[in-house]
């Protein structure tokens, strides 16, 4: 009983969260109704307060325009602002501009009015007087464009030309509480700029291209700005825009009071959305909400007993006409596939775990192939191992004595891996042991093995194989080596090297092909390193080889005393080479110490 209370609140909990997100979209709709509202009305009071606003942002332009266009000097003193910008001291106290007048007029006793001045007179005038004049008439136009912003209250009054893409801003006018070095960072100074990008003012771009003025504002929308509009109009003189005036206006406040006058209308279509939205939830609850508590509980009875009969059943009592229903029925046959397929995973367990006993089984039984014993003789040390790529590979060492005198020494690699490789391996490992205790050369031994190797190899495998039978009582030796790595021979108080020679093909190749051998002799205190191709290739993160140079490197600097030191050194050194790589090919070696007799 308890447990059933439990799930009938976890029932309870889970329909309300429903019926939460059914009514959410909802809200969401009468949300967007009611900012559909403001923005509509807001967008009309503004559009009428814009076309307000367009005659008198184009009637402050005019003025200012015609302020600039009585100063003849205005093309040679563009260009000087914009050079000398930052160098110019930057007045704005009248008594400090009337002082700067008075020294312009006594150092230049030819000057008249400052507004007639004539250009090319200016021209001749040393850098200082032209510095002067210059600070004069920016400071003076500043303050007449003070006086025009007091009036019209735009939000900025500023003056400007395009060079190289970009704004570069002359003579900006300010409101009373604002400052040429306000830290506030929207008041261009004289040689402030910033990016003009092309298709930000349209107006802009069409005065730039044709210098014929369009009575045609700009709106900006941005988080820099609120909402904004711009007009532009040129400077001429001569028939030449010399620069360009810009005035912006700000309609954040008249957004503003269009919303609290929308107010009403907006709570008429917020109850009227409620209304709706009531009944539309209770349609919701007959349709929606019964119907998948009823799936709910089915599926928590499927969790609970396994039954896709009972699920099947119960599910097939919702009537809802919708896809609820349609999901119930789904539920169901996903109910009985379900079964199934959890039948089918036990069947497919069973059968894994089985392969995998079997792959741990062919692991011990080619390690149990392989002689991990090394005999105890006095003439000679010897080790050997073989680290597989996979659970099984196809590497593979052997060593034996033919008789109490000769001790012969195999190491392989079989094409491919994994449990074919090592079967492969298997056959020919007992080949050449078996025909080798028969008696006869090396090469007689390699064609009889490749013979039988190539009898029903109908997958083409092959092995190379390096192999040597050696006297331990004078240290004499013969060996063949069918398509397999060169060995490293070290003479005593000497360093390894590469002892190469022609190959002979692959066993397992081709029948009836010839395999050479040749005689080499050992001294007390040589030694022989044999290995497979994964010691070689073995490859790091990197893509690159460990390689037969980093291997004789190591055979010659580790100072291996005894067989086993060299096996372990070298398996410590790929080890570090190869880093996090995988291995992808079997790593086997062999190494043999002559001591004599």
């Amino acid at each position: 009983m308890k447990k059933m209370s439990e799930t009938k609140k976890k029932q309870k909990f889970k329909i309300s969260k429903l019926a939460k997100q059914v009514a959410i979209p909802i809200y969401i709709i009468l949300l967007a109704a009611c900012v559909f509202n403001v923005v509509f009305l807001t967008l009309t009071n503004t559009l009428d307060y814009i076309i307000e606003s367009e005659r008198d942002a184009y009637k402050l332009a005019n003025l200012t325009a015609k302020t600039l266009e009585e100063y003849e000097t205005l093309p040679f003193l563009v260009p000087y602002w914009i050079e000398h910008g930052k160098e110019l001291d930057h007045i704005f106290d009248e008594a400090e501009i009337k002082k700067k007048d008075i020294e312009l007029h006594h150092r230049w006793p030819g000057l008249a009015n400052i507004k007639e001045t004539n250009p090319d007179v200016l021209e001749k005038q040393d850098e200082s007087i032209k510095k002067l004049y210059a600070e004069v008439v920016y400071a003076s136009l500043c303050n007449e464009f003070n006086k025009l912003k007091d009036s019209f209250k735009p939000k900025y009054l500023y003056s400007f030309v395009i060079i190289d893409g970009e704004f570069r801003y002359l003579i900006t006018g300010l409101k009373d509480d604002e400052t040429h070095t306000s830290a506030g960072g929207d008041i261009y100074e004289l040689g402030d700029s910033r990016p003009y990008n092309v298709g930000d003012y349209p107006s802009l771009d069409n005065l730039l291209e044709t210098m014929v003025y369009e009575f045609k504002l700009d709106a900006t929308i941005s988080k820099h700005e609120a909402t904004a509009v711009h007009l532009f109009l040129p400077v001429v003189q001569d028939g030449k825009m010399i620069m360009i005036i810009g005035v912006t206006n700000d309609f954040k406040d008249l957004i503003v009071s269009g919303s609290e006058q929308s107010g009403i209308q907006i709570i008429v279509n917020i109850i009227m959305f409620i209304i709706l939205a009531a009944l539309s939830i209770t349609r919701i609850r007959n349709n929606v909400l019964i119907p998948v508590k009823r799936t709910n509980q089915a599926v928590d009875d499927y969790k609970e007993e396994k039954d896709s009969k009972k699920v099947v059943e119960s599910l097939g009592k919702i009537d809802s006409n919708n896809e609820i229903q349609d999901l119930a029925q789904s539920f169901g046959g996903m109910a009985v596939e379900l079964d199934e397929y959890i039948e089918e995973v036990k069947n497919v367990t069973a059968k894994s775990e089985r392969i995998i006993a079997e792959l741990n089984l062919a692991t011990k039984i080619q390690a149990d192939m392989l002689p991990n014993e090394f005999p105890d003789r006095k003439e000679f040390m010897l080790c050997a191992s073989m680290d597989p790529a996979k659970e099984v590979g196809g590497d593979f060492y052997d060593f034996f004595f033919i008789d109490e005198n000769h001790l012969a020494l195999v190491i392989a690699d079989v094409s491919g891996k994994g449990i074919p490789a090592s079967l492969f391996m298997m056959i020919s490992m007992t080949l050449l042991e078996t025909r080798s205790m028969m008696g006869g050369d090396l090469s007689e031994i390699f064609e009889d093995v490749n013979m039988k190797l190539c009898e029903r190899n109908e997958n083409d495998f092959f092995v190379t194989v390096w192999m040597a039978i050696i006297d331990l009582r004078t240290g004499d030796g013969i060996a063949a080596n069918a398509g397999h790595e060169h060995p490293g021979i070290c003479r005593k108080d000497g360093q390894y090297e590469l002892e190469i020679y022609h190959h002979s093909m692959a066993l397992g190749v081709m029948e009836g092909v010839p395999f050479r051998q040749h005689e080499f002799h050992l001294n007390p205190g040589d030694k022989i390193f044999v290995y497979t191709d994964g010691v070689a290739e073995a490859t790091d993160m990197n893509n690159e080889l460990f390689g037969t140079d980093r291997m004789l490197e190591n055979l010659n600097t580790a100072g291996a005393k005894t067989p086993k030191d060299v096996i372990e050194g070298m398996r410590t050194a790929i080890d570090d080479f190869v880093g996090e790589a995988e291995q992808f090919d079997d790593i086997t070696m062999l190494s043999f110490f002559y001591e004599g007799d």
